[in-house]
């Protein structure tokens, strides 16, 4: 039997490289795919830094593509028979976490809440215009390409505390200061999320593979898995031993 492999191919890349693309090379791409057994494989539309790989009419693409990648990417999969997954980012955006600060996550303390890794992204919260941006974004990449399935990265249910966050909140006479009613809170804001982004595929595509990563999801937890149409397993060395990769 022919050993089949997943890869998920990272492609955060800051705006300030060049050259993005410069030295790609189709032909060569698919011959890797095909010596390294790789029967499915994730590509990046946008990555943590909120750049596009595509010429984006909409959306921020990258300032210094040279080339379309990401549709290269996806025709040389649709040549050899390879299963291609789209990627977006969805905590991270550091793009519209500028232009938008109002969007940013706010802990408790009031600050705005980080990754503990390098280089220090600032998560987005999903109770406000940001949720209908990304669904733009999904619609663009699922138009566009039709893909076998989403790779949403960085959705978390973590409480926030934004001043949008807790205008809601006092509507509803939740106490911001009771931990397991803010925790409610955030879990509701995060399915309400994953259905907007789920219905919006399947209205599309409705065999889209979607996943939505948090992560790692911890032991006999259900209600991240539920959301998923397949389950995929986040090895970073850094995330051994801890459930979650925020502060």
């Amino acid at each position: 039997m022919t050993e089949k492999r997943s890869v998920h191919l990272d492609f955060h890349t800051s705006q300030e490289i060049k050259d993005i693309g410069k030295d790609f090379n189709k032909e060569e791409f698919k011959k890797n795919l095909k010596k390294a057994n790789i029967d499915s494989i994730s590509l990046f539309a946008k990555c943590h830094h909120g750049c596009f790989y595509y010429p984006s009419n909409k959306f921020y693409t990258h300032p210094y593509l040279v080339r379309s990648l990401l549709d290269e990417q996806v025709e040389a999969c649709k040549e050899i028979g390879v299963s291609s997954k789209i990627y977006l980012s969805v905590g991270f955006d550091e793009y519209l976490a500028f232009e938008h600060p109002e969007w940013l996550w706010v802990n408790e303390e009031g600050n705005f809440q980080t990754n503990k890794f390098e280089p220090v992204f600032t998560l987005m919260c999903l109770n406000n215009g940001y949720s209908d941006v990304l669904k733009q974004q999904t619609i663009e990449v699922m138009n566009r390409y039709m893909p076998d399935g989403i790779f949403y990265d960085i959705v978390v249910d973590i409480p926030c505390y934004c001043n949008n966050c807790l205008k809601d909140m006092d509507k509803r006479g939740i106490d911001y200061k009771n931990n397991t009613a803010v925790k409610e809170f955030a879990t509701e804001n995060y399915n309400r999320f994953c259905k907007l982004m789920i219905d919006t595929i399947k209205n599309i595509k409705p065999d889209t593979m979607v996943f939505f990563n948090s992560g790692n999801f911890p032991v006999g937890e259900k209600r991240f898995i539920n959301t998923c149409d397949q389950l995929e397993i986040e090895s970073l060395q850094q995330a051994i031993g801890d459930m979650t990769i925020f502060r």
